[in-house]
C-alpha cells in the first residue's frame, strides 16, 4: 500500500474543496491557494504563492461596524464569520460568505485562513427583491393617497392641496409623478364640430 504522508493528504483534500481556501502569512503573502481560488480570480497557484494577497483582490465591508465586530471576535475567537465583497483586479464585485482565522503554532501566530464561498447570485436575487418590495411599497402608498378624501373646485379643476388651491396637473405631478399632456375627447371634439357646422350654416 502507497504511504501518503499528513501533509499529502491534507493538500490533496483541500485542493477538492469546493470553497475558495486563501492562506497568507504574516506579512500578507500568500501561502496558501487552492483549486477553487484558482477557478474565481483566473490566476493559478504558482503564480500566487509568494505574492501580497492584495495584487490580486481587495475587499469591501458590506455593513458599517463589520470591520469592527471582526476585529473583534478575532482577537477574542481567532476566527470570524461573516459576509464582504470581493473585488478582483479584473474589475468584478464578488459576494462571499467568509470564515477567516488565525493560524497558530505553539502560540506564535504563522498567518490567517480565510474560507469563502460566492454567494454573488443570491445577493443580486436579494437586491432584486428588495428593490421590488420598494416598488410596491411605492405604489401601496401612491394607493392610500387616493384613498384620502380630495377637495376639487368643481368650476376651476383645481384641488385643495396643504390648504392651497392648486392645478390638477400640479397635483397629479407633485404626489404622483405624473406629467400630464393635453387633448380633447372624441365625444367633445365631435360636439363641438357639431355647433361650429351649425354656427357656419346661421351665418349663411
Amino acid at each position: 500500500m502507497h504511504h501518503l504522508d499528513l501533509h499529502q493528504f491534507q493538500s490533496a483534500a483541500l485542493s477538492i474543496v469546493k470553497d475558495v481556501i486563501v492562506g497568507i502569512d504574516t506579512e500578507y503573502r500568500v501561502i496558501y491557494w487552492n483549486n477553487a481560488a484558482e477557478q474565481l480570480f483566473n490566476i493559478s497557484a504558482a503564480d500566487a504563492v509568494g505574492q501580497p494577497y492584495s495584487s490580486f483582490y481587495d475587499f469591501r465591508w458590506l455593513r458599517e461596524g463589520d470591520a469592527l465586530e471582526a476585529a473583534k471576535s478575532l482577537e477574542e475567537h481567532k476566527t470570524w464569520r461573516g459576509e464582504v465583497c470581493l473585488l478582483p483586479k479584473d474589475g468584478r464585485e464578488i459576494f462571499v460568505e467568509i470564515t477567516t482565522s488565525f493560524i497558530e503554532l505553539h502560540g506564535k501566530a504563522l498567518g490567517m485562513m480565510a474560507i469563502m464561498r460566492d454567494i454573488t447570485e443570491r445577493k443580486k436575487a436579494d437586491q432584486q427583491k428588495e428593490a421590488l418590495i420598494l416598488e410596491l411599497r411605492d405604489a401601496l402608498n401612491k394607493v392610500k393617497d387616493l384613498e384620502e378624501i380630495i377637495t376639487v373646485c368643481a368650476w376651476s379643476g383645481q384641488v385643495k392641496m396643504n390648504d392651497q388651491w392648486i392645478s390638477m396637473e400640479k397635483f397629479l405631478e407633485t404626489r404622483f409623478g405624473l406629467k400630464v399632456s393635453h387633448g380633447i375627447a372624441p365625444n367633445v371634439a365631435e360636439e363641438l364640430r357639431q355647433r361650429y357646422n351649425i354656427g357656419r350654416r346661421s351665418d349663411e
